[in-house]
């Protein structure tokens, strides 16, 4: 017999949440991770980034009060009292997720893993190698920071996500290398915080992954704020200085103090023991299926390490879903409406399809947009850039997708999320009231206009 049913490889949001559904239906679970508890979204991703963005979202806000006819004093930033802010706010968090455990009777193995086998587990601790049995393993070993070889990173003048938040001042000036999600948030930490920044992206956008007016509104109003963009253009000959660190970005050289390295992420799938298994594969992704069952019987798997979409809410999602087919209550992921969020300034957010996905997959699908610029709500907050995007089907007026860029969108975006999730049509969205004066008009105020009958644009 087993010495448990459910073991759980990585204690991030995939992994303690699965670990504990598991326990909340009978199960005997234990949680092996060697690092800290909540992973990566909560000690060096999602929860301390948005803490920072948070305090710039502090300073924008105060820069606007002369509007309001309220007057503050020149700004300061205190970068160390926000450090320990953040740390605080991350160590309460972290001590949380250990106290759910042990509410639900999780044990935590602290160790590092390596998989010896079809439900065997060994793990080396401080007190030496233990080895372990389970009925079930969940792989939820994540992600890192993607470190390419032809980037000289140090740790110290050429960083990674990681590496920034031991960052104990602000540097006068930073080159942040692409600009996807996380260089996009960083970029605007820095910039409204006093650093000169410049973002250099390979493609021919920022967030390759949105539709093109998307990326254009948000590189619009980063270039107005006096951000360098650079797009179709690579940094090469990338090197720490004396006095930082320099690249060359065509046919200019860009010299700052910093340089942080943001071009994607790298599955930790190297684990020992996933290869041994004969676990299908995707490169460096291991294949899932829609009950995140792998190819060997007895073996799940959750989060970045998989062949899915790499977001924390998706891993939380999963970690549920596995927990929940493991303890015989069947249930299967539905991956048509995740939302994503970016906490850029002005925020975007997305679900469900883009223009170029109907494209690419030959459906007939018609868009509508409505600026913030004409909504009440907005103008009271004055915060007017950007819009909302909805795209239907055409013909059956079916809900596919929707993109968001402006003030509160990250939050806005579930009301969308559950439309498509319930195969809405937009003309569902349309005549569903909605309070006023709210930024959530603006989603009903699109619907309206993909319908022809907007009232406000």
């Amino acid at each position: 017999m087993a010495d448990y049913d459910v073991a759980v490889i990585g204690a991030g949001p995939g992994g303690y949440v699965g670990a504990i559904r598991a326990a909340q239906l009978g199960g005997k679970v234990c949680i092996i991770d060697n690092r800290e508890l909540g992973g990566t979204c909560l000690n060096r991703g999602c929860i301390p980034t948005k803490i920072m963005l948070h305090a710039t979202d502090l300073l924008r806000e105060g820069a606007s009060g002369p509007d309001y006819g309220i007057t503050f004093g020149e700004p300061k930033i205190d970068f160390a009292k926000l450090v320990k802010t953040r740390d605080t706010i991350v160590g309460k968090l972290r001590n949380g997720v250990g106290s759910l455990l042990k509410k639900n009777k999780v044990e935590l193995i602290v160790g590092k893993a390596s998989l010896a086998g079809v439900g065997k587990v060994n793990v080396q601790t401080a007190e030496g190698e233990r080895v372990i049995s389970a009925a079930n393993v969940i792989i939820a070993t994540g992600s890192e920071p993607a470190r390419p070889s032809f980037f000289p990173i140090d740790g110290k003048k050429i960083i990674t996500s990681d590496e920034i938040m031991k960052l104990d001042h602000v540097p006068a000036s930073i080159i942040v290398i692409g600009g996807g999600y996380i260089g996009c948030e960083y970029a605007g930490f820095f910039q409204r915080i006093g650093s000169k920044v410049a973002i250099v992206e390979a493609l021919d956008q920022l967030l390759p992954m949105m539709d093109t007016d998307v990326a254009d509104e948000l590189t619009k109003y980063l270039k107005k704020s006096g951000m360098a963009i650079h797009t179709s253009a690579k940094a090469e000959d990338l090197k720490a200085t004396e006095k930082g660190v320099s690249c060359k970005v065509g046919d200019k050289v860009i010299e700052a103090e910093l340089c942080l390295v943001s071009i994607g992420r790298k599955r930790n799938s190297d684990m020992a023991g996933i290869r041994e298994l004969g676990l299908k594969m995707a490169k460096d992704a291991i294949v899932i299926n829609e009950k995140c069952q792998t190819s060997v019987d007895g073996i799940w798997a959750i989060g970045d390490v998989t062949d899915k979409i790499q977001l924390a809410h998706v891993a939380s999602a999963q970690g549920i879903v596995a927990a929940e087919n493991i303890m015989g209550h069947p249930r299967a992921m539905d991956y048509r409406a995740v939302p994503s969020a970016i906490f850029s300034h002005p925020q975007i957010s997305a679900v469900g399809m883009t223009e170029k996905d109907c494209k690419s997959q030959q459906i007939d699908c018609k868009v509508a947009m409505f600026s913030f610029r004409g909504l009440g709500k907005a103008m009271v907050i004055g915060e007017t850039v950007g819009f909302v995007k909805l795209i239907g089907n055409a013909k059956t007026g079916e809900l596919l997708g929707c993109e968001m860029i402006g003030p509160g969108v990250t939050e806005l975006i579930e009301e969308v999320t559950v439309a498509i999730r319930l195969q809405s049509t937009i003309d569902e969205v349309a005549h569903t009231i909605h309070p006023h004066p709210t930024l959530s008009e603006s989603v009903m105020e699109a619907a309206e206009n993909w319908m022809g009958l907007g009232i406000h644009s």
